[in-house]
């Protein structure tokens, strides 16, 4: 699944250059690890420069086709 997310997530304490963007498309997996994943839609999607992978549920990110 490819996602686009609606704001510039990053981890708190990551540097600026670590947070996603929003004008570009990432690829995301379905967080099957996760409670309730399907009633959230969480998807792990990752981060830019080395940053861990982001947790985020349906109301952050807009599904791309």
């Amino acid at each position: 699944m490819n996602i686009t997310p609606k704001l510039a997530y990053r981890h708190a304490g990551y540097p600026a250059n670590t947070a996603l963007d929003t004008s570009k498309v990432y690829p995301a997996t379905i967080a099957t690890n996760q409670p309730n994943y399907k009633k959230r839609g969480l998807v792990f999607v990752d981060c830019p420069n080395g940053a861990p992978e982001m947790l985020l549920s349906r109301a952050q990110y807009e599904v791309v086709a």
